[in-house]
């Protein structure tokens, strides 16, 4: 932008000079018209008049020079907007810091467990809305690496990967058969029977066949009807074979849908059936898992999620095989069976196996759907892939260091080009040097005229063209309308007058230094200036001062408008000092004497603004500095306001009463069942117990909160917001949360014995003192004494490992606390216990290591409490991931809800029924426990610690942590699903809505301050130069013509002093001639020899006023003085030919003669 405005200042420059040579040239070239070309004035017009006054008259260098000028203008203002400051993504090479890689590991019944396939299934269903673990995604499992840079958006670097893959040819089925037969049902107390149905297939893939399967039967009630029809039933299943034309193991994939009728063949007592028809249809897979691990240029997020995996063509050697993995695949699915098939518990899965069962429990698709070969190979290659690269994820990960090439991409503020503006910019330069080729081309350049001595060459025109002098004789004091009729009256006489001649005396004013423009030129300044304050005191109150919407050009108004207004600006204060400078020469003749070389030879308007500075500042015309000082600071304005304006992140907040999609009811009031289990609340507790996976939408750590109604968009913002950017929602809720708390029990307090021949551990505590009172129930309860729990030794265990639930307490004994060992320890503590308000707990977990040669035990214990509480929480919303931030509970307004026994997680019987929606996690097995499903839920408290970990009673406070954890996702999870429901009271809350990304057009400080100085700078000094320039009774016409400027010099007799030889001499030989080298000018009112008076310059003084006749010394500039003694007329009055020029060591003051 500095560039143009300098651009603009030397066109300027160039643009006077066109419009000043303009008519000498066509002097030049005609002289028979030299009286129109007098007439032509190109520089006091406006710049569109001088354009259409040079398309008209077809003068192509001024008509380039304008158009120059207005494109120049055009650019400058388009420039404002050539670049805007945005965040852009940089990426840079850099060397990463590898973390972990991959290698071979021991995949067996140990070391695999169910995270595996529960990750993958969660995340292919979509239940859970869970994202991939990071390193890993559906096809691919990384290495995983970091940069030491600031935080970026993504990061790239060459790592391992590894990816797996399931090869899958049609194969097919022979000798189908389907059977049917009779079996009373188990424990059934009507004695019914029930009819099963099986189907045996031998599947085939054209080179080998596994033989005859037989499929697990499918029941279905025996009717009393003489037929039964089957409904459509699937079996589907996975046989690993081998065979031996191959030399390797295939996986034969074979899903059948049967459909039969069956005829009874026996009596009542003992029916049999025989099939009467059937139909098998059937897709077979001959399938072979592969995969590879091998060297990729991987792409991450900025929190590690992969985006892209470039692999090498090269694999790695591992010593895994294909089969082993398939075989660590299907560990981690038998073990997650339990989780997969509850609660959602149907007959289909009897006669599914493992797989298929986590196909379903992935898709949920109708069983026919997989009667199509290529929705079954993709299912299965989808499940296989996900689910071998979790295990390897988790298995064969090992941490490594080292480092590898790659790259990041990060945000950075960077400048940015407007493409629409490059052109036009590009545009406008490309005319700007047309032009100017067009006006080298036409050149009107004159080595005898130099534009700073315009007047100089009138009066030698004058001098040597006596006809023009008479025909201008007496003109200084004519308008120029009437100069132009007189010259032109030839020419003109059958043209119209456009003027009526007036009467009397007028003095000529420019437009820009009327009083009216004066005023605009000084209030415009000082109303920006206050608009600016106006508008920054906004951006920062409201804040800022409007929406900034994304892609579109908005950005073009706060840019090119400001800068147009600056232009403006500029330009009138421009038109100030271009008049000034224009008529201080005449102002100085019209106020004093001076020679040529200070007056009529000096030409300011060729000049730069600085150096009409300096000859204002060295001469003290302070108009004249004023002016142009004013106008070196106006091409500062268009570069400052390109600033003025920035867009800004800025929070916006929306406060409103929010209706809600559901409503919490309290556990207290609804009977649960298993039903109100969801799949997808089984999936998220486990894994979170686990400590994968996210929290499900309406739940966040331990709490169930009501969701907002929210729009279906991708906005995702509450239905009754009004603005549409929002990122956050915050709301007061209602919530419940599951606080179940565990506690250590005191281990001094435990007493055991052993009974029954040793087969029973016997125990007891202080704190099952309670339990021996008012429990009615089936269970064996004490009415005196103190209760004691019993542990079955049969099985030999060497822990003790007992789960007891407070609502299915069951007392071995009851007895006096006497009959123990050391019985006064259990005195005390009961003793404690009842003169305390401590609440019953409702679980107790006991565990030890026991010595069965010694007979001894070292018991730990801890007590659990049901603590669910009901109230209102905050809860900060992210709309755009649709999950929660944070939430803080109104700690006031929660209450500890008293009888939640009719709604808990479990199904059936508390021992049994959580346990049996935990995964089997083996890895962690402890072989010689006696009950598996307790088993399972010590496993999982272990949290794959040792057995002997929390042994210590230091330790056994973290294991109670642990149990309290599994407990509340449980809770939380389940109540999910089970209390919520419909909003039937279109209940609302209180909300407020947040986008801290609102972007904000703001307003600069620094910009508006510096626009502010630059104003006021430019309004004090057009005021100093409009307040010391005086234009009252200055001339009586424009004189920016020739025919003007020869009006003012028609009657001066210095004419006759210029010698012949002037008319071919340069500006800089004239100022050595006489009688420009040795006399001194004035302007204003002569006395001619007839006694008239004339208006013009002349050499001597002249009067001010027409009346007036000064006959005293004339006064000059510093250091010059007329000798008037010398070549004086006493008898007219006037100025002698000659008067000799002499400087004197004295200085004279100018005097006013007004």
């Amino acid at each position: 932008m500095r560039l143009l405005s300098i651009l603009a200042i030397y066109w300027s420059n160039l643009e006077y000079h066109a419009k000043a040579l303009m008519p000498w040239k066509l002097i030049s070239q005609q002289p028979e018209a030299i009286d129109a070309d007098l007439l032509i004035d190109y520089i006091s017009p406006n710049p569109l008049v001088v354009l259409w006054m040079s398309i008209e008259s077809r003068h192509v260098p001024v008509l380039a020079a304008v158009l120059g000028s207005f494109t120049l203008i055009f650019v400058t203002v388009a420039s404002t907007g050539l670049f805007i400051l945005r965040q852009e993504l940089i990426e840079k090479s850099i060397i990463v810091l590898v973390q972990s890689s991959f290698k071979e590991a021991d995949l067996n019944e140990g070391t695999v467990d169910s995270i595996s396939i529960l990750m993958a299934s969660s995340i292919l269903s979509g239940n859970l809305s869970l994202a991939y673990p990071l390193g890993t995604n559906e096809d691919y499992a990384t290495g995983s690496f970091v940069i030491e840079q600031t935080p970026s958006l993504s990061k790239t670097g060459t790592v391992d990967a590894f990816s797996a893959d399931m090869v899958c040819n049609l194969g097919s089925t022979t000798n189908s058969t389907v059977e049917v037969y009779v079996e009373r049902t188990r424990n059934a107390i009507d004695n019914s029977l029930s009819a099963y149905w099986s189907a045996t297939i031998e599947p085939t893939d054209g080179i080998c066949a596994t033989g005859p399967i037989r499929f697990p039967a499918f029941s279905q009630n025996l009717s009393a009807s003489a037929t039964l029809a089957s409904p459509p039933i699937p079996f589907g299943t996975v046989i690993v074979h081998q065979c031996p034309p191959l030399n390797q193991s295939t996986l034969f994939i074979v899903f059948a849908q049967i459909i039969g009728s069956a005829e009874h063949s026996g009596n009542e007592t003992d029916p049999g059936l025989r099939v009467a028809h059937s139909v098998i249809n059937s897709t077979v897979l001959a399938c072979l898992p592969t995969y590879s691990v091998k060297r990729a240029l991987v792409t991450t997020d900025i929190s590690g999620g992969l985006r892209t995996v470039e692999t090498e063509s090269e694999s790695m050697n591992f010593t895994v095989s294909d089969e082993e993995l398939w075989q660590a695949f299907n560990i981690s699915i038998k073990k997650a069976r339990s989780t997969l098939v509850n609660p959602r518990f149907d007959t289909i899965y009897s006669t599914y196996d493992d797989f298929f069962v986590a196909m379903d429990s992935t898709w949920a698709r109708t069983p026919a759907e997989y009667l199509a070969p290529d929705i079954l190979v993709q299912d299965l290659r989808r499940l296989f892939e996900t689910g071998a690269n979790q295990l390897a994820n988790r298995l064969l990960r090992y941490q490594h260091s080292g480092t590898t090439t790659g790259s990041y991409k990060a945000p950075h503020l960077r400048v940015i080009l407007q493409k629409t503006t490059l052109r036009l910019l590009e545009a406008g330069l490309v005319t700007v040097m047309v032009l100017s080729c067009l006006m080298t081309i036409v050149s009107l350049y004159s080595p005898m005229i130099n534009l700073g001595s315009g007047v100089i060459h009138v009066a030698v025109l004058l001098s040597r063209h006596k006809q023009l002098e008479l025909r201008l004789k007496s003109s200084g004091v004519k308008a120029l309308e009437q100069i132009e009729r007189e010259l032109l009256q030839s020419e003109k006489a059958a043209r119209p007058k456009s003027l009526l001649l007036k009467s009397g005396m007028q003095w000529w004013k420019p437009l820009a230094l009327s009083k009216s423009v004066a005023v605009v030129v000084l209030v415009i300044p000082l109303a920006i200036v206050i608009a600016l304050e106006v508008t920054y005191r906004t951006s920062i109150n409201r804040p800022g001062l409007g929406d900034v919407y994304i892609n579109s050009s908005s950005h073009y108004l706060w840019t090119l408008l400001p800068a147009l207004l600056m232009t403006g600006v500029k330009l009138l204060h421009q038109s100030v000092a271009s008049s000034i400078t224009l008529l201080d020469p005449f102002s100085k003749l019209r106020r004093g004497c001076f020679p040529a070389t200070r007056s009529l030879a000096r030409g300011n308007l060729s000049k730069t603004s600085l150096q009409i500075c300096y000859e204002g500042c060295k001469g003290k015309r302070w108009a004249l500095f004023g002016s142009a000082r004013s106008t070196l600071f106006g091409p500062f304005l268009t570069i400052v306001v390109s600033g003025l304006f920035l867009v800004q992140p800025i929070r916006k907040t929306e406060t409103l009463e929010m209706q809600l999609s559901d409503e919490i009811s309290s556990p207290t009031s609804k009977n649960c069942s298993r039903s109100d289990w969801a799949q997808a609340s089984v999936w998220a507790a486990n894994l979170l117990i686990l400590g994968y996976g996210d929290y499900l939408r309406g739940t966040y750590e331990n709490h169930v909160y009501s969701l907002p109604a929210l729009s279906s968009d991708d906005s995702k913002l509450p239905t009754d917001a009004h603005f549409t950017n929002a990122s956050t929602l915050l709301m007061d809720t209602p919530t419940i949360f599951s606080n179940v708390t565990c506690r250590a029990m005191d281990d001094t307090g435990f007493r055991y014995k052993y009974d029954g021949n040793n087969a029973w551990l016997n125990y007891t505590h202080p704190d099952l003192w309670t339990y021996g009172y008012g429990f009615g129930s089936h269970h064996l309860r004490c009415e005196a004494g103190i209760p004691s729990l019993g542990w079955n030794m049969r099985a030999s265990p060497t822990r003790l490992s007992h789960v007891v639930y407070a609502s299915e307490f069951d007392a071995k004994y009851c007895a006096d606390p006497s009959v123990w060992p050391d019985s006064q320890v259990l005195k005390d503590g009961i003793t404690a216990r009842s003169g305390s308000n401590l609440v019953d707990p409702d679980l107790f977990i006991i565990h030890g290591p026991l010595d069965l040669m010694t007979h001894t035990v070292d018991i730990r214990g801890i007590a659990c409490y049901y603590d669910i509480r009901q109230g209102q929480a905050n809860v900060t919303y992210d709309l755009r991931a649709d999950k929660v931030i944070s939430l803080e509970r109104s700690t006031e307004s929660f209450a500890v809800l008293t009888n939640i026994s009719e709604c808990v997680p479990w199904i059936g019987s508390d021992g049994e029924g959580l346990e049996s929606l935990l995964p089997s996690n083996a890895s962690y097995a402890l072989a010689t426990s006696f009950y598996a499903n307790i088993n399972t839920f010590f496993n999982i408290a272990l949290n794959g610690s040792n057995e002997t970990a929390f042994d210590a009673q230091e330790n056994v406070t973290l294991f109670a942590g642990q149990v309290s954890r599994i407990y509340n996702h449980m809770f939380t999870q389940f109540y999910n699903n089970a209390l919520r429901g419909a909003n039937i009271g279109n209940k609302t809350v209180p909300g407020i809505l947040i986008d801290d990304n609102w972007q904000r057009l703001t307003q600069n400080n620094v910009s508006t301050r510096i626009l502010q100085a630059l104003l006021l700078t430019m309004w004090l000094c057009t005021s100093l130069a409009l307040y010391l320039f005086d234009i009252e009774k200055l001339l009586p016409k424009n004189p920016c013509s020739i025919a003007a400027q020869a009006s003012l010099l028609a009657d001066s007799e210095f004419l006759s002093l210029i010698p012949p030889e002037a008319e071919h001499a340069t500006t800089e030989q004239l100022m050595q001639m006489t009688p420009f080298r040795d006399h001194l000018s004035s302007m204003g009112w002569w006395t001619n020899a007839n006694g008239t008076r004339r208006f013009g310059i002349d050499i001597g003084k002249a009067d001010f006023d027409e009346g007036e006749n000064d006959d005293t010394e004339a006064v000059v500039e510093e250091g010059e003085i007329v000798e008037a003694g010398e070549g004086h007329d006493e008898e007219t009055g006037k100025a002698a030919p000659r008067l000799s020029v002499d400087v004197v060591d004295s200085w004279n003051e100018i005097r006013s003669d007004r």
